[in-house]
C-alpha cells in the first residue's frame, strides 16, 4: 500500500518559507483531486513540545500529546479514510508506504513518526512493515547511469570524522563489510573507507579510479552541530583540523554524483533538523534530497552511539 499526504499553506502557498508563529491554515489534497483544510496552531505548547522531544528521555506525557496533535490536525474526512486503511494494511502484514510531500517548510519540523493511529494511540513510527518517507514538492530524482541494484550499480563509500568527538567507527566498519559480503554488494574495507573525512577527501573518493564500480551508497558517521540557527556535519579538514560542513556545502560537493548515488546514510545528530522554523536552508539530508538523490537517512534529533550501530546493522542487513 502506498500513500500520498500532500500539504500547501493556505496563505502565500507559492512561499513555503513564509512561515509565521501562530493558527496557521493549511490545504490537504486529496487522492482524487479534492481538497480539504486543516487548522495548526503554533502556540506556545507545541513549540516547547518540539524542544523538549530533543531531550535523551523525552516524557511519555510530552510524546503522546504531540501525536494526539498531529492528529487532530490531520483528522479530516479523507485522512479518517487513510488511517483505517493503513491499519487493514499493517494487520495483514502488508508493506505500507507513506510520503509527506509539503509545500511548507515548517511541517518537516515535526515529528511525524509520532503520529497517533487509531483509537489505540500507537504511533506511526511503531507500525511494522510501514516506511515513512518526506518528499519536497517538484523535487525529481537524478537519473541513473548505470542500472539497479546496488549490488549491480557500484559499491559503498563508508566515510568517518572525529573531529566532533569519538565515533564508533572500526565496529560499524564492521557491521557494514558482513552486511556487504552477505549481499555480494562490492565494499574493500581498505579502498573504501575514508578515514578522518575531509571535503578533499571525499570527492578524491567519489572521483575513484579508472574501472573501479561507482559509488551507489554513501555512509557518514560524524558528529552534527548547530551554527546560526542551522545544523550541519563537523569533520576535518585536509590539515586535521574542525570544521563545520553546511547543507549547502555538502550539496555542492555531492551535486557532481547525484547521478550514481542511490543512498546516503547521515549517521550524525540532527543531520534531519531543519533548524529555525522557516529556514531556507534547511536540513542537510532535505538538501541532498532536493538537489536529485533518490534516498537519504538522516536522524532528526541527535542520535547515540548505540543507535547509530544499530541502524547501520540493520539497514545493511536488509539490503543484503
Amino acid at each position: 500500500m502506498q500513500l500520498l499526504l500532500e500539504m500547501v499553506r493556505s496563505r502565500q502557498a507559492d512561499s513555503p518559507f513564509a512561515f509565521q508563529l501562530g493558527p496557521q491554515q493549511y490545504v490537504l489534497r486529496t487522492a482524487l483531486g479534492g481538497a480539504e483544510t486543516a487548522r495548526l496552531d503554533w502556540d506556545a505548547e507545541l513549540l516547547d513540545d518540539l524542544i523538549a522531544l530533543r531531550s535523551p528521555n523525552p516524557s511519555a506525557e510530552r510524546i503522546q500529546r504531540m501525536g494526539a496533535r498531529l492528529r487532530q490536525f490531520l483528522m479530516t474526512t479523507s485522512f479518517g479514510q487513510s488511517e483505517a486503511a493503513i491499519l487493514d494494511a499493517v494487520g495483514r502484514g502488508e508493506a505500507v508506504q507513506v510520503t509527506l510531500r509539503f509545500a511548507a517548510s515548517e511541517l518537516f519540523a515535526l515529528p511525524w513518526e509520532l503520529l497517533t493511529i487509531g483509537a489505540s494511540g500507537v504511533q506511526l513510527g511503531a507500525l511494522p512493515s510501514l516506511l515513512l518517507r518526506y518528499a519536497w514538492p517538484q523535487t525529481q530524482t537524478a537519473q541513473p547511469t548505470s542500472p539497479t541494484p546496488a549490488s549491480e550499480s557500484g559499491r559503498i563509500l563508508f566515510a568517518w570524522s572525529a573531529a566532533g568527538g569519538a565515533v564508533p567507527a572500526a565496529d560499524q566498519v564492521v557491521a557494514v563489510a558482513q552486511a556487504a559480503k552477505r549481499g555480494q554488494i562490492p565494499f574493500d574495507s581498505q579502498r573504501d573507507v575514508i578515514s578522518h573525512l575531509s571535503p578533499q577527501r571525499l570527492v578524491r573518493a567519489l572521483s575513484g579510479e579508472v574501472g573501479q564500480p561507482p559509488v551507489a551508497v554513501l555512509h557518514i558517521l560524524c558528529h552534527g552541530a548547530e551554527q546560526s540557527g542551522s545544523f550541519g556535519l563537523v569533520w576535518n579538514d585536509d590539515e586535521g583540523d574542525e570544521i563545520f560542513v553546511d547543507a549547502a556545502q555538502l550539496r555542492l560537493l555531492l551535486a557532481p554524483y547525484a547521478s550514481t548515488l542511490r543512498l546516503v546514510v547521515l549517521s550524525s545528530c540532527d543531520s534531519g533538523n531543519s533548524g529555525a522554523l522557516g529556514s531556507h536552508l534547511g536540513s542537510v539530508a532535505q538538501a541532498l534530497h532536493r538537489m536529485g538523490i533518490a534516498t537519504v537517512l538522516a536522524s532528526r534529533y541527535p542520535l547515540s552511539v548505540a543507535s547509530s550501530l544499530r541502524l547501520t546493522q540493520q539497514l545493511y542487513d536488509s539490503l543484503s
